[in-house]
């Protein structure tokens, strides 16, 4: 059903395609069209890349990488995250046991709230938040996503911390 991210993502003059993303954005103010983040679809159906089509303050007009056919939509900060770029160690350095990040399940299956457990070197020890009975995961940081520190009514577990 979704198009490869390359045919989402090209630079063909068509009005209606997707622009071509151009990075990660580094930090929330940086957040600037054309960039790729990873935007709440709902509790039930979890986060998907998303690029950056218009930002007004702190909501963001975006469109699913990956199905370019569904229709734009806005989100505020708090129903955004952003990966954890290569280049951008701060983040990366913040993020400790006990802390609520995005995991990605898989490519097809997309990003989830998770809680990190343990982390060591570039990779992290996670039990997804909604579904605990299942058993841990261990993702490196380019399957990591931060969300916005200011979220705290985003249903965190008791003693869980964002990162």
């Amino acid at each position: 059903m979704a198009f490869k991210p390359q045919t989402a993502l090209s630079k063909n003059s068509d009005k209606n395609s997707l622009p071509a993303a151009r990075g990660l954005p580094r930090s929330w103010d940086d957040i600037a069209t054309g960039h790729l983040v990873i935007a709440q679809e709902s509790l039930e159906y979890g986060w998907h890349e998303a690029i950056v089509l218009d930002r007004k303050g702190d909501t963001f007009i975006l469109q699913y990488r990956d199905y370019p056919h569904l229709p734009k939509f806005a989100r505020q900060r708090t129903g955004v995250a952003l990966m954890c770029s290569a280049d951008n160690e701060q983040s990366w350095n913040e993020i400790a046991s006990g802390h609520l990040v995005i995991a990605q399940e898989s490519a097809k299956d997309g990003w989830w709230e998770a809680i990190v457990s343990d982390r060591k070197a570039n990779s992290l020890t996670l039990r997804f938040r909604d579904y605990q009975t299942l058993p841990k995961i261990v993702r490196h940081r380019s399957a990591i996503a931060l969300m916005y520190r200011a979220n705290e009514g985003h249903r965190p577990a008791a003693g869980v911390q964002q990162a």
